[in-house]
């Protein structure tokens, strides 16, 4: 891509001769919520203007924040008593059907620059009330899980290197993995969340007793072949950013 991107997005900082990859703005974007919603859509990039939250924990938290407040959620059917300055005051249905149940589900894609390394579908029961997902939330159904990878991850793959290569054009070179919402009837793409990492522990460590049955997150239980996979992209991203 040398060449082909517009480079507005925050360059790498200079320091004593060395080129430090990860941007402190882009860092900045991915830590501070409200700055991510505001930042990215200026890149055609669409965020979740139109999720509807309403905490339910004894203390309040509020959607938009700069940092997450791990508060409870839930989806509401009376907006009129949400505050009108509210970016998300309505439903991003992300919800899919496996046999006879249904769950909300977030895509995380792990990049470095423009390149993704690794995509990770993560779901949450229905039945529990709440569409917030994370990934100790995720049912560890291997057949659930490969219904949802060809769904969400194998049918969108040129749809989501499209939104890395604006993502990158937005945020800059980084390590940075992206939280992505697909609406269930549009199969609209929004992203949710940006945030700097660069493997995802948590997950892996999640879904590790089915290891066997998932040969699409091989990577994520192999730590070395993921170091390996993601090396030759950083390399090539270095290329995308230093002249």
């Amino acid at each position: 891509m040398r060449g082909t991107c517009q480079k507005t997005y925050p360059q790498p900082q200079r320091a004593v001769g060395f080129v430090i990859f990860s941007a402190i703005t882009s860092d900045g974007i991915g830590a501070n919520g409200k700055g991510s919603k505001q930042f990215l859509p200026l890149s055609s990039v669409r965020c979740d203007r139109r999720v509807m939250l309403r905490c339910t924990a004894r203390r309040l938290g509020k959607s938009g924040t700069r940092f997450g407040t791990n508060v409870a959620t839930e989806v509401v059917s009376d907006i009129s008593a949400l505050d009108p300055a509210r970016y998300n005051r309505a439903l991003i249905n992300t919800v899919q059907r496996f046999d006879g149940n249904e769950y909300y589900t977030c895509v995380r894609l792990m990049c470095i620059g423009q390149r993704i390394i690794h995509t990770i579908v993560r779901a949450r029961d229905a039945r529990e009330g709440s569409p917030s997902v994370h990934s100790r939330d995720t049912p560890l159904n291997s057949d659930l899980l490969i219904t949802l990878q060809k769904a969400l991850v194998d049918d969108l793959a040129e749809s989501y290197t499209s939104l890395a290569t604006k993502l990158f054009e937005a945020a800059g070179p980084g390590f940075l993995s992206y939280d992505l919402l697909v609406e269930t009837e549009t199969r609209k793409i929004y992203v949710c969340e940006a945030g700097f990492k660069f493997f995802d522990s948590t997950i892996a460590n999640h879904l590790l007793p089915l290891r066997p049955k998932l040969p699409f997150h091989e990577a994520l239980f192999h730590i070395e072949a993921y170091a390996e996979k993601a090396s030759s992209a950083f390399v090539a991203a270095i290329g995308d950013v230093v002249d």
